[in-house]
């Protein structure tokens, strides 16, 4: 966990809202997040042809920064300077950037038709892609229900799967049966204990 530093975010955030994704890929949908450049700070993290339309779209040149792709330890740099992730994506099953920001103590919001198997109400909000603004402007305006919703990094196997094992994490580990296995790479570099994360009805655990 010492990318996530103590899973608690910054009483003074240097951007209200982080998005990270590529802009390969027209799916990860930042461009739902540009009209929010008007009256907050945002950090994009990610590269692609698709860069060049968001940055003309910003509505307040000002409140947007866009850092292309990362080395993976410089996005939880990020992630620290951030109040809250908002992940745009409209095809995902369990995105790594998301359990990276609920590592960091961020809440996070995403669209309720994105995320396999939800998150833990306490960690951020699920919602409609019209409502993501009201979100935000909620989450945002309310600094104790942001830490409300942190998840420090003792907690975050709630996050990942809803539960939590029945022995302690250097005894065992969770493997992915679902088609999220992927995700698994950016997990286990960020636990350093072999997690992979899926849906939790295709979770099991290998002694």
């Amino acid at each position: 966990m010492s990318l996530a530093g103590d899973g608690v975010p910054p009483d003074a955030p240097e951007f209200d809202i982080i998005n990270v994704g590529t802009f390969a890929e027209s799916r990860k949908n930042q461009g739902a997040l540009l009209p929010l450049t008007a009256r907050h700070r945002i950090a994009f993290v990610g590269s692609g042809a698709l860069m060049a339309e968001a940055r003309r779209g910003v509505a307040k040149r000002a409140n947007a920064q866009f850092f292309r792709r990362l080395p993976h330890a410089e996005v939880f740099a990020v992630l620290r300077r951030s109040a809250i992730m908002v992940h745009t994506s409209k095809m995902d099953g369990l995105p790594r950037a998301t359990v990276e920001a609920m590592a960091c103590g961020l809440p996070v919001i995403a669209f309720r038709e994105t995320i396999d198997g939800g998150i833990p109400a306490s960690a951020g909000f699920l919602v409609a892609e019209e409502a993501m603004p009201h979100a935000v402007d909620l989450l945002l305006a309310d600094p104790d229900l942001r830490r409300r919703m942190g998840v420090p990094p003792g907690g975050m196997w709630n996050c990942i799967t809803g539960r939590r094992p029945s022995t302690p994490w250097p005894k065992r580990r969770h493997v992915c049966c679902g088609r999220d296995a992927t995700q698994a790479v950016g997990l286990i570099a960020m636990a350093g204990n072999a997690v992979a994360a899926c849906h939790p009805r295709n979770a099991r655990a290998v002694t």
